[in-house]
């Protein structure tokens, strides 16, 4: 009889506590879906600059507003989460005006490994018959820019704005700084 040496024991003991055959109740993201519908495209019109600063926090000192802290994730219909990719955000302020000679309420940042991003903004005004609207454009990795525009819920400009698209309305709750999210598909 062979007696067993304390490494062995160690081994077989770790290979027991590892679970067999349970590899698709993994933590990890969820499987690519070519079936789910991409987000809808939307111009970038004339307000958009390039180059904003690196930034989550895009309310400068002085800038009155609603807050709202928006998260989301960019994913592909079939590559799955989209981590640095660059985004950039552009927004009227409160009053509905863009900053034309600065990056007041723009900035840019890159998704983490997780695809997510994370804006500190506030809610824009109405731009004339425009409801209030985050023009964001993601550019993954090796990929062309995708752009596109979110807009605020519980606004009574999206009723009549022949731009507007359920499918672009973001999730919000509300609170003294309110939290909105959206996740960009694209279809790559």
């Amino acid at each position: 009889m062979v007696q067993p040496t304390r490494r062995g024991f160690l081994a077989f003991m770790a290979a027991a506590a590892v679970p067999q055959g349970l590899g698709q109740f993994s933590s990890g993201p969820p499987p690519c879906d070519p079936s789910k519908t991409p987000t809808p495209a939307a111009p970038a019109g004339p307000d958009y600059k390039p180059d904003a600063p690196m930034r989550t926090w895009v309310i400068d000192a002085g800038t009155t507003g609603t807050r709202v802290a928006i998260t989301g994730t960019l994913s592909g219909v079939t590559c799955g989460l989209i981590k640095g990719a660059v985004m950039e955000f552009w927004q009227a302020d409160d009053k509905g005006v863009y900053d034309k000679t600065g990056f007041r309420l723009r900035g840019r940042q890159t998704t983490d490994a997780n695809g997510a991003f994370h804006l500190d903004t506030i809610v824009p005004g109405a731009v004339g018959t425009h409801a209030p609207v985050l023009h964001v454009r993601a550019t993954p990795p090796g990929k062309k820019p995708f752009t596109t525009q979110l807009f605020f819920p519980d606004q009574p400009a999206n009723k009549t704005d022949p731009d507007f698209k359920p499918e672009l309305l973001m999730q919000a709750k509300a609170g003294t700084v309110k939290t909105a999210t959206f996740n960009i598909l694209l279809d790559i």
